[in-house]
């Protein structure tokens, strides 16, 4: 939802389709949560200290 937020609140500024901008931001967190995700899982990492 913050994404989301970030991404119209930018489009606003800039004049730009907030929808799009939207899920541009939505979408590329997602990715990148995606691929933090994938780097942990293969180096074997589990979050706690």
């Amino acid at each position: 939802m913050a994404l989301a937020i970030t991404g119209a609140t930018g489009a606003g500024i800039g004049g730009s389709s907030k929808r799009k901008a939207a899920t541009r931001v939505v979408v590329g967190g997602a990715l990148a949560l995606g691929v933090t995700y994938g780097l942990g899982t293969l180096l074997g990492t589990t979050g706690l200290v």
